[in-house]
């Protein structure tokens, strides 16, 4: 989990947006997973949005890690089963 911001000391990507974060630029650093992203990037703080938020980066690590192990044809009837799973018919 992100804390609070802070200029960055050197330049580097942003592990939300993927965009650059130069020096000085307001950051939010997660000492854990040794990841920095830009000030207004990732969770909004609504609740319900955040939620979403996390379970669409939950979707697409599993979605990496199931085309690592299982390949790129797979891991996408992987997902769209679990898209339907999800919305059911009306997707």
């Amino acid at each position: 989990m992100y804390g609070r911001s802070f200029p960055a000391k050197r330049a580097g990507q942003c592990a939300e947006c993927g965009t650059s974060i130069q020096r000085g630029q307001q950051i939010r650093w997660d000492r854990h997973a040794r990841l920095a992203c830009h000030a207004n990037c990732g969770p909004s703080g609504n609740p319900q949005a955040d939620s979403e938020y996390y379970a669409g980066l939950a979707d697409g690590q599993r979605y990496q890690d199931d085309k690592a192990i299982y390949g790129e044809a797979l891991a996408e009837r992987f997902a769209l089963d679990e898209e339907m799973a999800r919305w059911g018919e009306d997707y």
